[in-house]
């Protein structure tokens, strides 16, 4: 018997509909897979896709920083308003001025920051004083050479100019709105004249008589003494608005400052005059701050300067041997204080915060090193600001 072809069994009616029930199962699981993962993908995405629209990332840009903010017109839901914003009316306070000096270096006047920093030539200048505004934005000089008083701002211009001064410091305003100068004379019987000139230029106007000058707050102007010997060796003026106030000082005067409430006056001559003196407004001697001259020294006292807050002084002893050395005191009394290390110095004002004097100290015309320091009242913190820098 021969083998013939193998059939495959017909499977009955019961295993076809189990087969077509689990094919169109599986169908339907299959379809809900790729409906649920389309939404998953596509439906997430454009639901979340106005939140995108919100947020506006920061842009690198190489162009100028503008002065006006840039204002946002959809800002995210995350900013938070600031106070920085004004309207464009709004009033502006300006940038306050930053403390400046003014020094000479060679032949050279410069403007720097108080610690000697960003320096800046002003002008040509070999020999003369100088003094900067109280508000740092001018310098006001006198060139020897010429005899000329020159004012000049500090950000630059051509300096106003005014003829025939004499070769002493020019003496601010309090609020910087001119300038004292003394003339110059040849006639030695005339009282030497002081004149204001207006900060901004204008004509100089005879302010009094007198060989020194200072000026205080409010206004105050004291000029005198009127001449160097004689009766008015000890005449000085008190000028507050249009008030005038002559005095006659203990004694000869060789130098004054104008305070908030009263005024004060150094003494070289008689010697039981000799000191500082306090004198009101209306010329009645107050009291007597220093007795005689500083422990050791000769000579007399000049470079009267006040601290901003009135209540320290300092001062220079000129000594017979011709050279100057700074002291402090407090205007209420008291010992003063010695700050020279070296045998000249020459207080020139003080630092902003009144915490410090700025002097210059060397003697110059010997040919010796000068510079322009700071130092406490106390003699403490003493610093070097510009190495070279003279009077």
């Amino acid at each position: 018997m021969t083998d013939g072809p193998t059939t495959k069994p017909i499977p009955d009616d019961a295993v076809v509909r189990r087969q077509v029930i689990l094919g169109v199962v599986a169908g339907i699981v299959f379809v809900a897979i790729l409906v649920a993962g389309s939404w998953l993908i596509f439906g997430r995405t454009r639901e979340s896709a106005p939140r995108r629209r919100d947020f506006q990332p920061a842009q690198v840009t190489t162009a100028t920083p503008s002065v006006e903010p840039t204002v946002t017109e959809e800002p995210t839901e995350t900013a938070e308003a600031t106070d920085t914003a004004q309207p464009d009316d709004a009033d502006k306070t300006p940038e306050k001025t930053k403390p400046k000096i003014a020094f000479r270096l060679g032949k050279t006047i410069y403007v720097a920051n108080e610690d000697g920093s960003e320096a800046e030539a002003l002008s040509t200048s070999s020999e003369g004083f100088y003094a900067i505004s109280p508000d740092w934005t001018k310098v006001a000089w006198v060139d020897k050479g010429t005899h000329q008083l020159m004012i000049k701002a500090v950000d630059g211009g051509e300096p106003f100019v005014a003829g025939n001064v004499a070769d002493v410091r020019p003496v601010w305003f309090a609020d910087s709105s001119a300038v004292l100068f003394r003339r110059l004379d040849t006639a030695e019987s005339l009282a030497p004249q002081v004149l204001r000139v207006p900060a901004d230029g204008g004509t100089s106007i005879v302010t009094g008589t007198g060989v020194l000058m200072a000026a205080g707050p409010e206004g105050t102007l004291v000029i005198g003494p009127q001449a160097t010997e004689g009766v008015a060796a000890r005449r000085v003026e008190i000028i507050r608005n249009v008030t005038r106030t002559p005095f006659q000082a203990p004694g000869n005067v060789s130098g004054i400052a104008a305070g908030k409430d009263s005024v004060l006056v150094a003494v070289h001559e008689p010697t039981d005059a000799v000191g500082i003196w306090e004198v009101s407004f209306d010329g009645g001697v107050v009291r007597r701050i220093l007795k005689g001259l500083p422990a050791g020294q000769t000579g007399s006292i000049a470079n009267l300067t006040l601290s901003p807050s009135g209540k320290v002084l300092a001062f220079a002893a000129i000594g017979d041997d011709g050279y100057s050395r700074m002291f402090t005191m407090p205007v209420a009394g008291g010992t003063p204080k010695a700050l020279s290390l070296r045998r000249d110095a020459y207080p020139l004002g003080w630092t902003s915060d009144g915490k410090s004097i700025l002097f210059i100290e060397g003697n110059q015309v010997q040919g010796e090193s000068t510079a322009l320091l700071r130092v406490h009242p106390d003699g403490t913190s003493r610093f070097m600001i510009v190495s070279g820098a003279k009077l």
